[in-house]
Parts: structure tokens; C-alpha cells; sequence
């Protein structure tokens, strides 16, 4: 075995257990990944797929060259961050992942000043709801809302804490408050029954529509085809939407700045995470906490 690169096409194929899905995520055509596959076996002179038509099973040798081979990227990783460790200098690239509307309504309006503060320091934007995977510095630094712990080899500190209420348009409201019709309302993602966090009574039984994203459910209550559930961050301003008055406060979630513990020192990083803890925080603090 004297080429490295082999290993990589077969961790493609043994995690993603297809040469589609492998091609794809090295960003290659698939006669690639299979010829590079066979190749490795015919080198090596073991089978370490079984091939169907549902796709690529580990043999058994596979699934042993799997852990050996996993052990290896965990030190090359590990290695690569340690390196990246001792660069001290507030210069180069900052990959962040976070969610559209995290970078919408929290990042990117303060990255002028950020940038102003810092020149030598570029931020890339990964907009994606998807945890990449720091270990592997798929991203510096990942800034995520949630209601869980986070791993811990990721180190950072909770920015602040994400409210949500239940906002419609003034006019809808008013309506149903009439009593003139039922309340429509927006389903998430693939929600279909009566949501919690719905006031009690006069709702209609199914949602007039669904979205996964906030920034449309924005759009959608502000056009006045239902209510639904946001969190206050986003509303801030939007005189065409009022909140909907509840019995009881809606979940909340913290949103959390996190960066592996190998690049704790790494000062850029250090930086950007410090200043946006800051930015974040204040951003999410109650009206009444202001001045």
C-alpha cells in the first residue's frame, strides 16, 4: 500500500456505502470511485466490498481496514489542528457554519465593523443547518441554536438565549379573535398535527402550508396566510406582524459559538468567536435589559 489516496475513495464508499454518494462528496465521476476502488482491492489482493444492488457492504477485512484507517485520519486531523494551533497571526480565512437565518439577522450585519477592526481576517460562510464536522476542519468555527449539550471536544460558550412566540398578521388575528373563522397556521417541516405551541381552541385541524425555514415563514405570515411559531430575533422591527398573546412561554434554545479544542489558540479564531459571543449576546437581550 504506498498510495494514500486510495484510503480516501475507500472511506467514501465504506461511509457513504455508495459510488454515487462517493463521487459526490469527493467531487469526482463515479467510473472514478469504481475504478479506484477495484483497483485498491486487485492491489491489495482483498475484497473489502460486497457489491448488490442496494450498494457497498464492508466485507469483514473491510470493516477492519475501516478502524485501523479511521484511527489514522483521527491523527492526521488531530495533527493538522495541532499545527493550525500556533498560528498567532490576525490574518487569513475563517470558515464559519451556521444556519441562514443565524447569518442573516446576527453575523452579517456587524461583519462590516468586524472587518474594519480586523482587515487581514476573511470570514467564509457556510450556510448550512447541518453540523459539519470541526474535528475534521470542515469549518473553524460552528455557530448553532440548540436545545442539547454539544460534544466535548468542542469548546465555546452559550452567545445567548433564542425566544420564540407565535406572530401573525394584525389583520388574521384581529378575525379570528372576532370569532369569524378558525386560525390557520404554518406547519415545520413535516408537521401536521395541532402544534403546542397553538393557542387553545378555533385553530383549523391541518396546516394551510409548511416550511422548514424561517426567513419564509416570515414571509408567509407577513402575508397574512396563517401564524406561526419564530423567534423574536427575527421580528425586531417588522411592523407587520404582531405576537399572539400565550398562556405560557414557548421552549427556548441557547445559541452557542463552538470551535475545536485544538484551535483555542488559534488567535483569529479566538477573536472572531470572542467578538461575535459579544454581539450575539446583546443582540438577544431582552428590551427591558437595554441601557
Amino acid at each position: 500500500m504506498h498510495n494514500w489516496d486510495d484510503l480516501r475513495f475507500f472511506l467514501a464508499v465504506a461511509r457513504t456505502g455508495s459510488v454515487t454518494a462517493a463521487s459526490e462528496q469527493l467531487g469526482v465521476n463515479q467510473s472514478t470511485v469504481s475504478r479506484r476502488i477495484n483497483s485498491f482491492e486487485e492491489q491489495i489482493r482483498v475484497r473489502l466490498f460486497a457489491r448488490s444492488v442496494s450498494g457497498y457492504q464492508l466485507t469483514a477485512e473491510g470493516q477492519d481496514l475501516m478502524r485501523r484507517v479511521t484511527r489514522m485520519e483521527e491523527e492526521t486531523h488531530a495533527i493538522e489542528r495541532q499545527l493550525a494551533g500556533r498560528d498567532n497571526e490576525l490574518s487569513g480565512e475563517i470558515r464559519v457554519t451556521t444556519s441562514q437565518v443565524i447569518a442573516r439577522y446576527l453575523l452579517v450585519p456587524q461583519l462590516p465593523a468586524f472587518n474594519a477592526r480586523y482587515p487581514g481576517i476573511r470570514v467564509i460562510f457556510d450556510i448550512s443547518n447541518d453540523l459539519y464536522n470541526l474535528s475534521a476542519r470542515d469549518a473553524d468555527v460552528a455557530i448553532r441554536a440548540t436545545s442539547g449539550d454539544v460534544p466535548e471536544t468542542l469548546i465555546g460558550k452559550s452567545a445567548g438565549t433564542i425566544h420564540f412566540n407565535v406572530y401573525g398578521q394584525p389583520e388574521l388575528l384581529a378575525h379570528w379573535r372576532a370569532g369569524k373563522a378558525e386560525l390557520p397556521w404554518i406547519g415545520e417541516d413535516d408537521e401536521t398535527l395541532v402544534p403546542e405551541w397553538l393557542p387553545d381552541g378555533r385553530v383549523a385541524p391541518e396546516p394551510v402550508m409548511r416550511s422548514n425555514d424561517v426567513q419564509v415563514t416570515l414571509d408567509l405570515i407577513g402575508q397574512g396566510l396563517g401564524v406561526g411559531r419564530l423567534p423574536d430575533f427575527v421580528t425586531t422591527g417588522n411592523i407587520g406582524i404582531e405576537k399572539l398573546d400565550m398562556p405560557a412561554p414557548l421552549e427556548a434554545k441557547q445559541i452557542w459559538v463552538l470551535r475545536h479544542t485544538d484551535l483555542r489558540k488559534i488567535e483569529k479564531i479566538r477573536v472572531f468567536c470572542r467578538y461575535y459571543e459579544e454581539i450575539i449576546g446583546e443582540r438577544l437581550r431582552p428590551p427591558s435589559l437595554h441601557g
